[in-house]
């Protein structure tokens, strides 16, 4: 059903995997990435990345390529007819998408107004005029990538000066040509080198249509750090991991990039994955940890090890994975570390692995000092969650072994012996710590417990003791995540924050 409304719309984000199908009611739908077959009772439409379409009917969308389609759907909104719909780069409206998520997860009513400008800006974006060179001259461009365009190439074709071109492209991609077009070609060089990591890099070269080897590998390097040849050996041995657990991370520490890992769209930007593992992942093919996985699409990457934990959703049955070789399904770790040296044995790694937690033991050890004078006292670590309050026990879990071991925070009386335990208030209200640590909570969740009498009665929240960094990025259970949250915890305790 479609609201007048547009308060009531919502805004959802789909990955479809290779030969993968969903059916839905009624939407506007966008490509980010990939292509996809659209089929209702009114006709068939082939909708490559950068089309959007309405559908008033019921529909179904099928991925018929070997790649990952990206789709965005905005559910209650009639407000646009396809004949009034453009094709729009994602640069240009991807990012407004982004913005649309974060306000949507707010139970504020102003943010709620925020999201609605911002439907408005994107149906604008998506229903700007565009003449049909200017979408000729795009595909043109995406067709064009193995060769060496130019501005002045791009502007005579669209028969314009170079600046007005430039100052075109720009207002309708968000980016100029030339990065748009370099963003392109480096992306697929990445994706190249990635898939086939042990082919010569002159073969590399001549597919993606450089002069030579050596213009090639000074291109490469320029634009990722690296050249063609190292980064080809972060792919070898060619590493999947299939797992809820962002073992990439560990992956990385040990100087192997794996050629498929796990990502959490709903929770980050760019495919699923914080801010720091980003730039050291382009060129890794990324899978949805909370939908299902199939044995087919991680054969597809043809990789030498597959790494596997439990799933979210098992797609393919657990036995039927044990069946291949390459597939090392890892237990349950209690520890970072204990996961970081049980891949670094399977890799031949020990001795960087050792390394790797040296180094990480270090920076606690800096940390500690140096907040040491502003975490005395009793503390309690806490996550605010939708439905629930969930408390940090003792031990037994890496949070808790980071904050109260390694860094020397002093936990409160009353803690659970378990890694953690679901709370109510009043239980809260019992233990009373004198700080209390509120971790990865969302900011409607958070509003929702603080006006609760309970709530405001612990001394904590008396005397304004309670702490809120941002932690939606935290994670202990990696090198890299435990490396960024000391880095971020020691600037957080030094600057003092409260609420």
């Amino acid at each position: 059903m479609y609201s007048l409304n547009p308060l009531n719309w919502i805004l959802k984000k789909y990955q479809l995997k290779p030969g993968q199908s969903i059916n839905k009611e009624n939407a506007l739908i966008y490509i980010e990435a990939g292509s996809v077959e659209l089929k209702n009772d009114l006709e068939n439409v082939d909708m490559p990345e950068g089309k959007s379409y309405y559908s008033e009917v019921p529909f179904s969308l099928h991925n018929p390529s070997v790649s990952e389609a990206v789709i965005h759907m905005l559910d209650g909104c009639d407000a646009l007819r396809n004949d009034q719909l453009q094709r729009v780069s994602p640069e240009s409206v991807v990012p407004l998408f982004h913005q649309v998520m974060r306000l949507q997860q707010s139970g504020l009513f102003c943010d709620g107004l925020r999201k609605t400008s911002l439907l408005f800006e994107i149906l604008a974006k998506l229903s700007e005029p565009v003449t049909e060179d200017w979408e000729r001259l795009k595909q043109y461009i995406d067709d064009h990538l193995h060769e060496a365009l130019t501005v002045q190439d791009l502007a005579k074709r669209a028969g314009m000066t170079p600046p007005a071109f430039s100052r075109a492209f720009k207002k309708a991609e968000g980016v100029s040509p030339k990065e748009y077009f370099l963003t392109k070609r480096i992306r697929l060089c990445k994706e190249t080198i990635a898939q086939y990591p042990q082919t010569p890099v002159k073969k590399h070269a001549e597919a993606l249509g450089f002069q030579d080897e050596f213009y090639f590998s000074r291109f490469f390097k320029k634009h990722t750090g690296y050249s063609p040849r190292e980064f080809a050996t972060r792919f070898q041995p060619k590493v999947a991991v299939v797992s809820q657990l962002f073992l990439q991370d560990h992956l990385l520490s040990l100087g192997i990039q794996p050629v498929m890992a796990p990502g959490y769209p709903s929770e980050f930007e760019h495919g699923g994955l914080p801010s720091y593992l980003r730039s050291e992942l382009e060129g890794t093919a990324l899978f949805h940890a909370e939908k299902p996985l199939y044995f087919t699409d991680v054969m597809y990457r043809q990789p030498d090890y597959i790494f596997k934990t439990a799933l979210h959703e098992e797609g393919t049955s657990p036995s039927f994975w044990e069946q291949d070789d390459r597939v090392k399904t890892i237990p349950f770790q209690k520890s970072w570390e204990d996961y970081l040296l049980l891949l670094a044995v399977q890799l031949g790694k020990r001795v960087k692995a050792e390394k790797v937690i040296r180094e990480v033991k270090e920076q606690e050890n800096r940390t500690r000092s140096n907040i040491a004078a502003a975490v005395k006292g009793t503390w309690a670590i806490i996550w605010i969650r939708q439905n629930d309050i969930r408390l940090y026990g003792r031990n037994s879990h890496a949070c808790s072994q980071l904050f109260y071991d390694a860094l020397g925070f002093q936990p409160c009386k009353g803690l659970p012996e378990k890694e953690y335990r679901t709370i109510s208030l009043s239980e809260l209200y019992q233990i009373d710590p004198e700080h209390i640590l509120v971790l990865w909570s969302r900011s409607h969740d958070i509003q929702r417990v603080a006006i609760q009498k309970e709530w405001n009665e612990l001394s904590a929240v008396k005397e304004n003791c309670v702490y809120y960094p941002k932690s939606q990025e935290w994670d202990p259970w990696g090198p890299k995540g435990r490396m960024h949250m000391l880095r971020e915890i020691e600037q957080f305790f030094n600057l003092k924050h409260k609420l």
